[in-house]
């Protein structure tokens, strides 16, 4: 695939909706959603701040899964996939970076999502 082509996908492609959890929540996709991601800050070093996919609920035509979360105080966000949307972390990963940066809690360099811990890198 063309660097142009990329750009073309990249452009086209559903953008997630990210928002912070700051309470216990029922996770459900919204209806314009096919999943909707939790990713909560399991680690850091001097170096990165680590998150992992610690939930993921979808949807498919009008059935949905509708899951308990429970907060523990870490950093954690919600990521709302429209339909569409390619799940993966590198996908993720760069609209983390954004919505973590818009908001004024992006430390440099900025945070990357994980399998099972800072090794997995």
């Amino acid at each position: 695939m063309t660097i142009a082509a990329r750009k073309r996908t990249r452009q086209s492609s559903p953008v997630p909706r990210l928002k912070h959890i700051r309470r216990n929540v029922s996770v459900a996709p919204p209806r314009d959603c096919d999943a909707s991601v939790i990713l909560k800050q399991v680690a850091h070093d001097k170096r990165h701040r680590y998150f992992a996919c610690m939930l993921m609920v979808g949807r498919y035509d009008r059935d949905a899964l509708k899951v308990p979360y429970e907060f523990t105080g870490e950093t954690t966000v919600r990521c709302d996939l429209p339909t569409g949307s390619v799940i993966s972390a590198a996908v993720l990963q760069p609209h983390l970076v954004k919505f973590l940066k818009a908001e004024g809690n992006l430390p440099d360099p900025p945070p990357i999502i994980i399998g099972k811990g800072p090794q997995a890198q």
